[in-house]
C-alpha cells in the first residue's frame, strides 16, 4: 500500500477552533475582529445607516415580542375587572378585551414585520461582505505557489 493515499488523522490547525458549539470567546472576537472591516466598511455610508437600521429594527422588534404576551395578559384581566352591573356599560365592557386582542394581533404582525425588514436591511450588506471575503480568498489562492497545489 502506497503512504501517499494515507489518511492524517490529525487536522491542522486553521488558528480558528472550528467547533460548532461556538468556541472559545477569544476566537469568536477573533472572528469578529477579522470581519468588521467587511460589516463596516469605510466609507459606505450606506451600508453602515443600513446596519443601524438592522440593528435598531432587531432591537424594536425584540421590544415588541416582549411586549406581546403582556397585552394578552392586560386583554384577559379586563374581561374581569369589569363587574356586569345594572349601570355596567355593555359596549365598554366587550370593547376593552377586544381592543387588547386586536392589539395583541397586530403586535404579533409587528414583530414578524419587523424581522423581516432587519433581513431585507442586512442581506445587501451580508451578500457584500461574503463576496468580498470569497474574491479575498480566490485571489490568495491564485496567488499560491504551484508547488503548493
Amino acid at each position: 500500500m502506497s503512504r501517499r493515499f494515507e489518511h492524517n488523522p490529525v487536522p491542522r490547525r486553521t488558528g480558528y477552533d472550528l467547533d460548532p458549539g461556538g468556541g472559545s470567546l477569544g476566537d469568536q472576537m477573533r472572528v469578529l475582529k477579522d470581519l468588521a472591516p467587511y460589516l463596516w466598511p469605510e466609507g459606505n455610508i450606506g451600508f453602515r445607516l443600513r446596519i443601524l437600521l438592522a440593528i435598531a429594527s432587531l432591537l424594536l422588534a425584540k421590544v415588541v415580542t416582549v411586549m406581546v404576551p403582556l397585552w394578552l395578559g392586560a386583554a384577559v384581566d379586563a374581561l374581569n375587572a369589569f363587574e356586569v352591573g345594572e349601570d355596567a356599560n355593555a359596549a365598554l365592557i366587550a370593547a376593552v378585551p377586544v381592543a387588547l386582542i386586536v392589539a395583541y394581533g397586530f403586535g404579533r404582525i409587528a414583530a414578524m414585520v419587523l424581522q423581516q425588514i432587519r433581513d431585507a436591511l442586512f442581506s445587501r450588506v451580508g451578500q457584500f461582505a461574503q463576496r468580498t471575503v470569497a474574491v479575498k480568498v480566490f485571489k490568495h489562492l491564485h496567488d499560491l505557489s504551484l508547488r503548493f497545489h
